[in-house]
This record gives C-alpha cells, structure tokens and sequence, in this order.
C-alpha cells in the first residue's frame, strides 16, 4: 500500500514538471542548446518556489547554502539503455524503430545494443567500438 502512495505521488511530480518545461515542446538546434534552455527554466522555477521545508525560503537559495557540501562531479555521465537484438536475413539489427546494419556473421544471432545520449552500439561477443553509429 506504501509503495503505491509512493508511485502515484511519483507519478503526479512527473506529469508536473512535464507539463512545466515541456509544454510546449522546446526547440532547438541540438541537445547543447535545448539543455541549455532547460537549465534556464530550472532555474527560473528554483528561484520562484518556495521550499517545502524551510517556508522562509526559495528552493534556489537553500540550494546556494548547501551547494559547499555538494561533491563535484568527476567525470561524464556515460549511462545507457541496453537491449539485446536479434539480427535478421538481412544483417539488420532493430532498436527504438531503426534498423543498424551488422556484419553477415551476425546473421541469426543476438547482439546487445546499447543506446547512450549521444551515440548507439552495436556489440555481439564483447565485439564493437563507439561512435556517432557502431557496427562491426
């Protein structure tokens, strides 16, 4: 019971911020310029909040005052979506609606594919590189 409170008050934070930064849908010419407008509007909406806790407050400042306890961040995000694909007749392998050509000994066999931000992957037997497209 505990666990679904907690998911739909997930749920509803969510659909608040969706419909707060992305409505309408931000334009832009590359992620670097759509991630710089949304940094923007984070930090337009910290600054206008209240914080939940300290009612005195704005979410911004609290966060300037805890921002000397905070760690840096040591290197880049390399997190990634990772699935397995089956490779066609036709040296394909299918992922998130495209279809990535793999080498013919691949045919019939599972590849893993993993999908980063800013790249996408294509593996089979710990085989394959990086790259705005890999294939091997």
């Amino acid at each position: 019971m505990v666990e679904t409170i907690a998911r739909i008050r997930r749920e509803h934070l969510v659909s608040h911020v969706r419909g707060r930064f992305f409505v309408p849908r931000p334009r832009g010419r590359g992620c670097a310029e759509i991630n710089a407008w949304l940094e923007d509007q984070c930090i337009a909406e910290a600054k206008r909040r209240r914080h939940p806790a300290i009612k005195d407050k704005t979410v911004w400042e609290v966060f300037q005052a805890e921002r000397a306890y905070l760690m840096d961040c040591r290197g880049a995000f390399d997190g990634f979506h990772a699935v397995a694909a089956a490779v066609s007749k036709t040296c394909l392998a299918r992922f998130d609606r495209n279809r990535y050509s793999v080498a013919s000994r691949a045919v019939g066999r599972t590849v893993g594919v993993c999908a980063h931000a800013d790249r996408t992957v294509v593996r089979q037997e710990g085989e394959g590189g990086g790259g705005a497209s890999a294939w091997f």
